[in-house]
């Protein structure tokens, strides 16, 4: 029996940038996302990084608990970035 290669998966840019923790499970994960070009993963990690920030303003507030996951989440959200500007 013969065996077709499958055809690669593309990322769903606009489900990715509204949910990027969603999209993806790390954000070293975007920097291989196939069928985003590298503007559009640079906007998946900053809208990632803005989510973030915004759930640390809640937790300031009471309102969630924040914790060494989510700044290493950060961490790697830069370290991401980073990566993706030395590659441009």
């Amino acid at each position: 029996m013969t065996e077709f290669p499958r055809p690669t998966q593309t990322t769903d840019f606009g489900a990715a940038l509204r949910d990027p923790s969603k999209a993806f499970a790390a954000p070293h994960a975007v920097l291989d996302a196939p069928g985003l070009d590298t503007e559009q993963k640079r906007r998946v990690l900053e809208q990632w990084e803005l989510d973030e920030s915004r759930l640390d303003e809640s937790a300031s507030e009471g309102m969630e608990e924040t914790g060494p996951n989510r700044k290493s989440l950060v961490r790697d959200i830069h370290l991401a970035l980073a990566e993706l500007a030395e590659g441009s």
